[in-house]
C-alpha cells in the first residue's frame, strides 16, 4: 500500500374604509421592498435556466457516540470524504477493519475524512463501538443495522468505500484494495484504489479507475416482521412527530399512541419516504441550522418496513409513555402575554376573501423585550397567513405607509408571522424584540374558504426577556415585485438582492412564495466590485407552501459592510405542478393564492461596532 503524502490544506377595530385598506395594504406589501431600496438593494427579472432538482449524495444516521451524523455536514472543510461501509458477519470486512482505521489516521491532517458505517444486521452502539475499538478505528461509526444507509448510496457488497469530493462528486466506488476478497487473501495488494483515488484528488487531477466491485458478502435486509408500534414505531412519532401531530397544533391528526397510528402508517411510509415529512427542505450540502427537522435513514426503513409488515402493535409491556405538553396549545409554552383579535372574524364558505386589518392596542405600559412569538389562529383550515405589524407609539398606519415613500421606515418586515407549517418565531438567548410603551399592532389577516363557513380569533402569544439583552432583532424582506410568470413555463426565474450598509449578524431566512412556487434560493453576495463571489447559505430545491419553515444558521452567518444576500426564487406555471390553479394564464404579484409573491425574509442583528 502506497503511503499517503500528509499536507496541510488550506383601540381595536377593523380597518373596512377602503382609503385605509389600501394605505396598510401598501404597508405590508410594500414595506420590505422600500426597505430593501433604502438600504441600497435591487430587484430585477432573471432569465436564467432554473437548475434542475437532483438529490444529493447524502446519509443520516445514529453514531457510536448517540449523535446524529450527516454525511453532507462531516464533508465539510474536507477536500474529500471516504465512507467504508463494513458489516462484522463479513470476514472481508473483518480483514479490511484495521486497514481502515490505519488509513483513517494516516489522512486525518490531509483534510480527508473518513465515516466508517457499520451495516452488521441490528447492530447496536455498544457493538458497533467495542468492534471499532479493537481494530483502532477512530473515525466516526455510523450505525446502519436495517440497510437504509446503504441502499440509499446503492451499496451492495460489505467492505465497499466510496469517495466523494467538496461537492458531493462521487470520485470512486468499490474495493479498498484487491488484497482481500471472497476468493481468497493476498500477502499484500498489488492495487490500491481507495488510496490512489484520494491521492487523484488531493493533486487534483482526474482518478485513474473510478469503480471496482465491492469485495465483501452480499448486504441482506432485516426482514421487518420484527417491527411494532409499541417497541420501534412510537419513539420515533414522539420524538419527531408528536411536537405537531397532537391536538391543537399544525398536524392534521394526532400521532401519539398507536390507535392514532395505525390506519395512517401506508401514509406516512409514503411521505416519509419522499421527503415530504418531516417538513424540512433544505439540502443538505448548504449550511448548518438550528433544530432541523429530519429523521435519519434507519428511522425512515423502519416506519416503512412496519407499514409494509401490517403495522403491528406488540408487547403492551414495551409501549412507552407518550411525551405530555405543559402548554395549553401554545407551542412555545404558556405566553407572558396573550394579545388577540377583539372579536371574531366571519369566513364565509367560498370566494375570494379580501386581506383584513385589525387594529389593536395591547396597553404596554411600560418598553419590554421580546424573545419568543406565537401566533395561534382559532381556525388553522381556513388561516393563509397572518402578520403582525408593529405600530410604534405616536404613528398612525397612515403615517407608517407613508413613510415608505421615503424609505424612512425602519424594520419593514413583520413583528412577527404565522403561515401554513411555521413554528414560533424565536430570537437567540441575549436578543429580542422592542415593544415599546404604547405601541400597537396591525394584524393582517388573509383567509382562504374552504367550502365550510366557519370564524376565526386568531392570538399572539408574547414570551419576554428575562433582563434586557444586548442587541435588537430587526426583520425585512428582500422582494420582487416584478414578477410576470409565463404561462406554461416551468421554470420562471426571479433574482432579487440587498445590500447591507453596516455589518449584520444573519439569525434566520425564512423564503415565502405561493403554490406555484418550486424553489428558492439565498446567497450572499461579496468581494470587490470586480470580483464579487456568490456562496449559498440556503438552497430550498422543493419549496412547499404548506410547510414554510425558519432556517437558522447555526452559527449566526456575519456579512461585512458592502455584502448582500441575493435570493432566487424559481416557479413553476405548468400542468406538472398539481397545485397549479391555471397553468394557461400569466401570473403576477398578488396578495392572493392563486397570484404569487417573492419574498426573502430575514432576521438579522447590526454587529457590533
Amino acid at each position: 500500500m502506497s503511503s499517503p503524502r500528509r499536507r496541510a490544506l488550506p383601540r381595536s377595530d377593523s380597518v373596512r374604509h377602503p382609503r385605509m385598506r389600501a394605505a396598510v395594504a401598501a404597508l405590508a406589501i410594500v414595506a420590505p421592498l422600500a426597505a430593501a431600496f433604502a438600504r441600497g438593494g435591487e430587484t430585477r427579472p432573471d432569465a436564467a435556466p432554473a437548475r434542475p432538482v437532483v438529490a444529493p449524495a447524502e446519509l443520516l444516521l445514529d453514531s457510536t457516540k448517540g449523535t446524529r451524523v450527516s454525511l453532507c455536514r462531516e464533508r465539510l472543510g474536507h477536500v474529500a470524504t471516504a465512507v467504508v461501509f463494513l458489516s462484522e458477519e463479513c470476514p472481508v470486512s473483518k480483514s479490511y477493519a484495521p486497514k481502515v482505521g490505519k488509513l483513517a489516521q494516516e489522512y486525518a491532517d490531509t483534510n480527508v475524512a473518513f465515516l466508517v458505517v457499520d451495516c452488521t444486521p441490528k447492530i447496536d452502539a455498544k457493538k458497533a463501538g467495542a468492534f471499532a475499538a479493537a481494530h483502532s478505528i477512530t473515525a466516526p461509526v455510523l450505525l446502519d443495522p436495517r440497510l437504509a444507509g446503504a441502499r440509499r448510496l446503492g451499496v451492495t457488497h460489505a467492505a465497499t468505500a466510496l469517495l466523494f469530493d467538496p461537492d458531493m462528486k462521487e470520485l470512486y466506488r468499490g474495493a479498498i484494495d484487491d488484497q482481500f476478497s471472497r476468493a481468497g487473501n493476498k500477502p499484500h495488494s498489488s492495487n490500491d484504489w481507495l488510496v490512489e483515488a484520494i491521492e487523484a484528488e488531493l493533486e487534483k487531477r482526474p482518478v485513474d479507475r473510478a469503480a471496482t466491485d465491492g469485495p465483501g458478502a452480499e448486504l441482506a435486509a432485516v426482514p421487518a416482521t420484527d417491527l411494532t408500534f409499541n417497541e420501534h414505531i412510537a419513539p420515533i412519532l414522539h420524538r419527531n412527530c408528536a411536537e405537531c401531530h397532537r391536538e391543537g397544533q399544525v398536524g392534521p391528526m394526532a400521532l401519539l399512541d398507536y390507535d392514532d397510528a395505525k390506519g395512517w402508517a401506508p401514509t406516512i411510509a409514503e411521505v416519509v419516504g419522499q421527503g415530504r415529512m418531516p417538513p424540512w427542505h433544505a439540502d443538505p450540502r448548504y449550511g448548518h441550522f438550528a433544530e432541523e427537522r429530519r429523521i435519519t435513514d434507519t428511522e425512515r426503513a423502519i416506519l416503512a418496513g412496519w407499514a409494509e409488515a401490517g403495522a403491528k402493535e406488540g408487547d403492551p409491556k414495551k409501549k412507552p409513555t407518550a411525551p405530555v405538553f405543559h402548554d395549553d396549545g401554545w407551542a412555545m409554552g404558556q405566553p407572558d402575554l396573550v394579545i388577540g383579535l377583539p372579536k371574531v372574524e366571519e369566513v364565509p364558505a367560498e370566494g375570494v376573501v379580501d386581506y383584513r386589518y385589525v387594529m389593536v392596542d395591547p396597553k404596554i405600559t411600560e418598553d419590554r423585550w421580546v424573545q419568543q412569538v406565537e401566533i395561534r389562529p382559532t381556525s388553522r383550515a381556513v388561516t393563509h397567513h397572518v402578520l403582525a405589524l408593529y405600530i410604534p407609539p405616536g404613528k398612525t398606519a397612515f403615517e407608517m405607509a407613508g413613510g415608505l415613500r421615503d424609505g424612512s421606515l425602519v424594520g419593514a418586515g413583520y413583528f412577527a408571522v404565522q403561515v401554513p407549517g411555521c413554528r414560533p418565531n424565536v430570537f437567540p438567548e441575549g436578543t429580542g424584540k422592542l415593544l415599546q410603551k404604547g405601541a400597537r399592532f396591525l394584524f393582517q389577516l388573509h383567509y382562504t374558504p374552504n367550502g365550510k363557513a366557519t370564524t376565526d380569533q386568531t392570538q399572539m402569544g408574547l414570551r419576554f426577556c428575562k433582563k434586557k439583552p444586548e442587541r435588537e432583532v430587526k426583520t425585512s424582506g428582500i422582494f420582487s415585485i416584478n414578477l410576470r410568470i409565463p404561462p406554461n413555463d416551468p421554470a420562471a426565474t426571479f433574482t432579487a438582492e440587498l445590500a447591507f450598509k453596516k455589518p449584520i449578524d444573519l439569525i434566520s431566512m425564512f423564503p415565502h412564495m405561493h403554490v406555484r412556487g418550486s424553489a428558492f434560493k439565498y446567497e450572499r453576495v461579496s468581494g470587490p466590485k470586480d470580483e464579487r463571489v456568490a456562496t449559498t447559505l440556503l438552497d430550498v430545491p422543493k419549496y412547499d407552501f404548506n410547510w414554510q419553515n425558519f432556517y437558522r444558521p447555526e452559527p449566526m452567518d456575519h456579512f461585512a459592510a458592502g455584502d448582500a444576500i441575493r435570493i432566487t426564487a424559481v416557479y413553476d406555471n405548468s400542468k406538472n405542478n398539481r397545485f397549479n390553479p391555471n397553468p394557461n394564464k400569466w401570473v403576477g404579484w398578488g396578495d392572493q393564492t392563486f397570484e404569487e409573491m417573492m419574498i426573502g425574509y430575514i432576521d438579522y442583528l447590526e454587529a457590533k461596532e
